[in-house]
């Protein structure tokens, strides 16, 4: 009797430890899955928290470049009117001597901004008094299909923002001319939008489409019908020769109802943002912008690395959290890497840049010291990776960013604004002007020695290069950091006409 009584009491423990032991097993295989649904649900957020936040910077910057480039424009056009013969040819409507004074300053504001298509005299009876890119056609009424212009004519104020004209898709300037009190019509500047979309595609290497509302193309339709427009969707037109790819992220940015989608193409993955900022002068959405990218595989596999680290939790608890912690970590380490570093030399991109100068710019501001901006341009680079290939191209750029780097402090900052143009900053120069210009010109002319090195590239390519740069030096007051990149911008491009790999540092003009 005991000896059964034995039997089962032993036969008893092996049932429950087998209980045990399966209870454990499936415990913790829901525990895996378990973390590994989490891990996936909680990957998806920040995945989508990323693209947020990349399409919240393309947003940014879109507005950022529009505002400081509509300033820019009503420097030119304010200083336009600052001599007495162009009011006088406007006041007398003297259109042949007009054209005479102005024909050699509108080419050289292409020489500036190739992109400059509109610069207009309207009369005070919305009539066009002269158009420089077209000085045979005049005298045609724009009351019914340039609104900007009758505001400004009407009001005698600034207007500025997009409009689509007869024959122009630009963000225009309409400044009202004015000669003792006697109100002379108005001058109008119009950069096309193809500027703003190729600065955007260059800083944060995406293809980008502007979509317009179709109740915003009604002038330029009854000028050209819908022969170069692609209708998208019901309420949307875009210009016609979008490749495959392009045309499908507009229609899905087009029918989205929230600012990021996804769709799959040739077996990849590409994210469509839209970018919001399109606005004619009154404020108004007449449009927006359609960035598409390929979607990033160091943010869309993370998930795999939740899946092999949550599997750790069979041998050891602590590895498990030691895991999920390397892998958001690494996560993070991916999203910051993408959101404010430029992917092929690893210098900040335009983001970090601007912060970094607003920090600059805030301690210049405090300490009284001048502080200075560097804008680098590297000759001829279009041709070389036009001819040799882009891959040769890249390879030249990542050795100019080593190159940089080896040039300045490591309180400094080097950054690649995109294509071929690089930007620095340098802060605590000193409270003497003429000291902190020679020093920055020392730092000039030892940058452009580094960069008239050789290159030694791919096959044994040698490539000697050259750069242009300007520099504008500021003691923190009364200018912005947008003011200080624009006259850093404007230097360089002093110094590439006076012909090239050469240093120039921004002075006010006469």
């Amino acid at each position: 009797m005991m000896a059964r009584s034995r039997t089962g009491t032993v036969s008893d423990y092996r049932s429950l430890r087998r209980q045990l032991l399966a209870l454990t097993a499936g415990g913790a295989l829901l525990l895996v899955l378990g973390m590994q649904i989490a891990g996936q649900l909680l990957n998806q957020m920040l995945v989508e928290d990323a693209y947020g936040e990349l399409q919240q910077q393309l947003s940014s910057s879109y507005r950022h470049e529009i505002d400081s480039t509509l300033r820019l424009m009503t420097a030119r056009l304010n200083n336009l009117l600052k001599y007495p013969q162009i009011l006088q040819h406007v006041r007398n409507r003297d259109r042949a001597a007009l054209l005479a004074e102005m024909a050699w300053r509108y080419r050289s504001l292409q020489d500036e901004n190739p992109y400059l298509e509109v610069l207009h005299f309207h009369g005070p009876d919305n009539r066009t008094l002269l158009r420089l890119h077209q000085p045979q056609h005049f005298g045609d009424d724009l009351s019914a299909v340039r609104p900007m212009i009758v505001d400004a004519n009407r009001n005698w104020q600034l207007r500025k923002g997009f409009e689509i004209g007869k024959n122009g898709i630009s963000y225009r300037v309409a400044l009202p001319i004015s000669d003792g009190g006697v109100h002379l019509g108005v001058l109008e500047m119009g950069i096309n939008i193809r500027y703003f979309t190729e600065q955007i595609s260059r800083i944060f290497f995406v293809q980008v489409v502007p979509l317009f509302h179709a109740r915003a193309m009604q002038a330029y339709l009854e000028e050209h019908g819908e022969a170069g427009l692609q209708r998208i969707g019901d309420d949307f037109f875009a210009f016609r020769g979008l490749s495959a790819e392009l045309l499908t992220a507009a229609q899905h940015g087009a029918a989205s109802a929230g600012n990021i989608a996804f769709f799959d193409q040739q077996g990849e993955r590409r994210v469509v943002y839209k970018v919001f900022g399109i606005e004619n002068y009154r404020g108004e959405d007449v449009g927006n912008l359609v960035a598409l990218s390929p979607a990033s595989r160091s943010l869309e596999q993370v998930w795999q690395y939740v899946l092999w680290s949550s599997l750790s939790i069979l041998l050891l608890l602590g590895g498990l959290l030691f895991g999920q912690y390397r892998v958001f970590s690494r996560m993070q380490t991916a999203i910051t890497h993408l959101a404010f570093y430029d992917a092929l030399t690893g210098l900040p991109n335009r983001s970090l840049f601007l912060d970094r100068l607003q920090q600059a710019l805030h301690h210049s501001q405090r300490s009284g010291q001048f502080m200075a901006v560097l804008f680098i341009d590297l000759d001829n680079f279009k041709t070389l990776n036009d001819t040799r290939g882009h891959h040769v191209g890249d390879e030249l750029l990542q050795q100019t960013a080593t190159r940089l780097l080896g040039c300045i402090r490591s309180s400094d900052t080097v950054a690649r604004q995109g294509g071929d143009e690089f930007v620095l900053v340098l802060h605590g120069l000193g409270s003497d002007r003429h000291a902190a210009a020679r020093q920055v010109m020392i730092v000039g002319e030892k940058i452009q020695a580094a960069l008239n090195q050789p290159y030694h590239l791919e096959n044994g390519l040698v490539h000697q290069g050259s750069s242009s740069i300007g520099i504008c030096l500021n003691t923190g007051t009364g200018l912005t950091s947008d003011d200080l990149l624009k006259r850093a911008d404007i230097a360089m491009y002093q110094a590439k006409s006076a012909g090239r790999n050469r240093v120039c540092i921004y002075s006010e003009p006469a």
